[in-house]
């Protein structure tokens, strides 16, 4: 009897030492993915700020492109204007050297 006895504690602490092994293992598995997670988590923090700043810049060639092509729209009108101012001088100095030829 006592050398089944025996064979169950033996059996018993096998399995014990087995669990604690198992349990050590995950438990570092488990400390891992904790720190991997805290790393990821502030390598996403840091591709938010990222992403904002690269957000804001966007915006801020958006504005200025905008103030580009209303700044193009104005020159097109002055532009417009002299084109007309330079017309009539040509018609005026064309007169003029008709009249001298008379």
């Amino acid at each position: 009897m006592s050398d089944r006895i025996q064979e169950l504690l033996d059996g018993i602490r096998e399995k014990a030492t087995t669990w604690h092994q198992q349990y050590t293992e995950e438990r570092n598995a488990n400390q891992n993915l904790r720190e991997e997670n805290s790393r990821l988590k502030a390598k996403l923090e840091i591709s938010e700020q990222e992403l904002e700043e690269i957000k804001q810049r966007i915006s801020g060639l958006e504005k200025k492109l905008e103030m580009a092509k209303n700044t193009d729209v104005i020159v097109s009108q002055d532009t417009g204007v002299s084109d007309e101012q330079i017309d009539e001088l040509v018609k005026e100095i064309e007169y003029c050297i008709a009249q001298l030829k008379k």
